[in-house]
């Protein structure tokens, strides 16, 4: 698609430093957690080794985006966030049951013993834990995505995506995700995030996957769409589905002699609405790097109104089979 067929340079891109000195009087490296880390993910990591009494709590990176044009601008020098391992701050080891983190935690003001099972967590990210912790990663590895190493970062989410099934994780990661494939230039990465899309309900995000990528929609993937539309009947795509599926084929090939639903033919994509949708979940990014406008797919009329005709008749057909099969087995 035109989104991704720019050219321009990324200016302001901040690496990590992974080379810090980590002293070895911090609490840190005297836990020894932090040789249990792969290095994989050390390499992913915010730390900073200035004193407790000097963690600014009040993060606020200074970065500016651009949606249309793929530009991206931040400070030389950029402060801390939410995910940055601060080496000195006190870290203990309990045995005892430890309260889940707060919304919206960081590293800096979780207790000293949930930084510990968080440490601890980081050298195996695949293991159970508090969504609370994935997200403290996470803020980091936005951090990347939009600053640093973009390839690292995305394949790590993907890897986190695995393991944890949360429902807020999934739908942050998912925008994350997707926008930064736009503002990086990353073509090809979305490709990778296809196989990413909810196999039981579409949101706008999975939309704009499959529009970007100039794919048309499978009689499998309609139901996964349909499920995202409120005020329709869904009682066949979720009892009969395998008989839905087979109608909205049909349907397809009638309507556009394809078993497919062409989307990018459908959709007038500067005519689209935009809205502000939440692109980033890591809050010390600014509220307009946050919430960017974004094009809305799934709230265009007229794909609206074609998807209610498609899923209406394909309604009738399975209702149909179903008297028919009925009959057969009264007789």
């Amino acid at each position: 698609m035109k989104i991704f067929k720019k050219s321009y340079t990324e200016k302001g891109l901040v690496k990590n430093d992974s080379n810090i000195q980590i002293s070895r009087k911090s609490n840190l490296y005297k836990s020894q957690l932090w040789d249990r880390i792969p290095p994989n993910i050390k390499e992913l990591l915010y730390i900073s080794n200035v004193a407790p009494i000097e963690i600014n709590q009040g993060f606020a990176i200074n970065i500016s985006i651009d949606l249309e044009t793929g530009k991206i601008d931040a400070d030389d020098v950029l402060p801390d966030d939410p995910s940055t391992l601060y080496v000195n701050l006190p870290l203990i080891e309990s045995n005892k049951d430890i309260e889940k983190p707060q919304y919206w935690p960081a590293y800096a003001t979780i207790t000293a013993e949930q930084r510990w099972i968080y440490l601890d967590w980081l050298s195996n990210i695949s293991t159970t834990i508090d969504p609370g912790y994935v997200f403290i990663l996470y803020y980091g590895l936005e951090r990347q995505l939009l600053l640093g190493n973009f390839e690292k970062a995305f394949r790590t989410i993907i890897e986190l995506r695995k393991y944890h099934e949360n429902r807020s994780f999934k739908s942050y990661s998912l925008a994350g995700l997707l926008y930064s494939c736009v503002l990086r230039n990353k073509p090809a990465f979305m490709y990778e995030l296809k196989e990413q899309l909810s196999s039981s309900k579409w949101e706008n995000e999975e939309l704009l996957v499959k529009y970007w990528l100039d794919e048309d929609i499978s009689s499998e993937e309609f139901s996964f769409l349909v499920m995202g539309f409120k005020d329709l009947n869904k009682r066949y795509v979720k009892d009969e589905n395998e008989l839905y599926t087979k109608a909205i084929g049909e349907v397809f090939l009638k309507k556009f002699k394809k078993h497919s639903l062409p989307l990018t033919d459908l959709v007038d994509f500067q005519s689209v609405k935009k809205k502000k949708s939440i692109a980033f979940a890591n809050f010390s990014f600014p509220e307009n790097v946050r919430f960017i406008e974004t094009p809305t797919i799934i709230e265009d009329r007229s794909l609206k109104s074609i998807v209610t005709e498609i899923h209406k008749t394909s309604h009738e057909i399975v209702k149909n089979e179903l008297k028919v099969q009925r009959k057969k087995g009264a007789t």
